[in-house]
């Protein structure tokens, strides 16, 4: 159960469904995925830059986070493939539209069947497993609870000081999204109402709450059917999709981002030696 071709499953729930992913490394498929899928996934679809490029622009972004933000953005990366491979139409850039800072807003914005769908992903590292397991529990109560806040405006300390659809619709924009004007008018329209305290409601959304498990040990990651029922009982999304990733460790993912550039660089030496006899 990797990050590519997992089937979307039921819950108690008729709105809610569920996938979950297993990952120790990548497979050959999913390394050429993410070659052939990085430049779109990070700079748009319509973006000019080679594949070089945008993965030495996602190390340097990655180098400048926090050792807590870097497995966070990892998490981000692989649970917008998922998406992308349950049919959804990424319409946002992974790579922050202001270099090197935080994304501000949703972590992901996409489309299917012609339907808004807005992405919340939520990660925790498990160095020491608990004697039950570690289980998805936090990271999807704060996703779902996370995003749901932020729709109503935020509270207390959390108040937003931006509007989380103004910051969408750049992002759509940026992207290159194959409708991106009749969704920027949709944006637009629901940036307005936020603005004017007329806030968006989660029973409105179609919304994915990514949840992932960083854990030297997956075997130890507890998650069951039942429990995951419990986990949602009193979620109110209009549809919603739980995404669980159970990740052995984010170093995979700068491993594969280093070897795309060493391999790369030695193509290029041995092309100049070639043009050079």
């Amino acid at each position: 159960m990797g990050i590519l071709k997992n089937k979307l499953l039921c819950t108690d729930k008729p709105n809610v469904k569920y996938t979950r992913s297993v990952l120790e490394k990548f497979s050959d498929e999913e390394i050429e995925y993410i070659k052939d899928n990085i430049v779109e996934i990070t700079g748009g679809r319509e973006s000019v830059s080679t594949m070089e490029t945008m993965v030495r622009r996602t190390i340097g972004h990655l180098a400048n986070q926090s050792d807590l933000n870097k497995y966070a953005l990892v998490a981000e990366f692989l649970q917008t493939i998922i998406a992308r491979n349950n049919d959804f139409e990424q319409n946002h850039l992974f790579l922050n539209l202001e270099e090197n800072s935080a994304k501000k807003g949703f972590d992901g914005l996409f489309k299917k069947n012609g339907e808004i769908w807005l992405l919340e992903s939520k990660s925790t590292k498990v160095s020491t497993p608990p004697k039950n397991g570690p289980t998805h529990a936090l990271t999807i109560g704060k996703s779902y609870n996370g995003l749901k806040d932020m729709l109503a405006g935020g509270s207390g300390k959390t108040k937003s000081e931006y509007d989380p659809w103004t910051n969408a619709a750049h992002h759509v924009f940026a992207s290159h999204s194959k409708d991106h004007k009749s969704l920027r008018i949709q944006l637009d329209q629901l940036s307005k109402d936020y603005l004017e305290r007329k806030y968006e409601t989660i029973d409105k959304c179609n919304v994915i709450i990514a949840s992932t498990v960083v854990c030297d040990d997956l075997q130890t990651i507890n998650v069951s059917i039942d429990k995951l029922n419990k986990y949602i009982e009193t979620h109110e999304s209009k549809e919603e999709i739980i995404s669980l990733l159970d990740l052995q460790n984010e170093d995979i993912f700068y491993e594969l981002l280093d070897s795309i550039l060493t391999v790369d660089d030695v193509c290029l030496g041995e092309g100049e030696g070639e043009n050079n006899e």
